[in-house]
């Protein structure tokens, strides 16, 4: 039905067709979305991670300041009693002894106080385990996701190779002019640069022509012109 160079004209832009369809199928992977929603769930992550560690740091700090203070107190009550049993002036034992009393009182305050900050520490090392957890598994998907694509982009890889090797065998056959014509289609036309003129019409974008125009395509019979419509190639049988 068609010559070495239409019939080459056709399959090569079925070849093509055939390597944008590839590389769109994996453009287009879902687990190049699933990359993007692991990447933006390990941002939220590691930030929430981040303050819940800063929480607790300052907690951390503010247990080894009450642990500070009381043992300044502790200190300080040592050094107060010690002195009780040295003097005998009312007054004066009197003063240290609301001291004595003040010091106490502080540091069973502070070791109160304590009780509660160390639970809430066991609160936030809980979150920080949980938090740790989940980034943990996030990103062992996101590998996994990864080694995926990575097999996936050399199967394209290997495709696109093998029909480039067959693109090759035809480019061949083709003439320049008509091969630039057709390269710059390709851009311009979305991908589909050749039509078939079928029935009287191209198969492309299967225009009603007239009949002066069908009949200076049919006098391009065994060769490639353009379509009156959509400015593709056209063969032409």
């Amino acid at each position: 039905m068609y010559n070495a160079q239409q019939q080459a004209l056709i399959d090569l832009q079925k070849i093509d067709l055939d390597g944008l369809a590839v590389k769109r199928a994996y453009s287009q992977h879902p687990g190049h979305q699933k990359l993007k929603e692991i990447d933006a769930a390990l941002i939220q992550l590691a930030a929430a991670l981040e303050n819940v560690q800063e929480q607790a740091h300052e907690l951390d700090k503010k247990i080894t300041a009450g642990h500070d203070e009381i043992q300044a107190a502790k200190s300080k009550v040592e050094t107060d009693q010690v002195e009780l049993a040295r003097i005998s002036d009312p007054r004066t034992v009197q003063a240290l002894s609301k001291d004595v009393d003040a010091h106490l009182r502080r540091i069973d305050k502070i070791e109160f106080d304590e009780i509660g900050l160390l639970e809430q520490l066991d609160t936030y090392h809980a979150q920080i385990k949980s938090l740790e957890d989940k980034i943990e598994k996030l990103t062992s998907a996101h590998a996994k996701t990864e080694e995926g694509l990575a097999s996936l982009k050399e199967q394209v890889e290997q495709k696109v190779h093998s029909l480039k090797e067959k693109k090759d065998a035809l480019v061949a056959l083709i003439p320049q002019q008509t091969l630039d014509e057709y390269n710059r289609l390709m851009l311009d036309k979305k991908g589909v640069a050749v039509g078939e003129f079928v029935n009287h019409t191209c198969n492309v974008c299967h225009v009603k022509l007239a009949t002066t125009q069908i009949d200076e395509i049919l006098d391009h019979s065994g060769d490639v012109c353009v379509c009156p419509s959509c400015k593709r190639l056209i063969v032409v049988p």
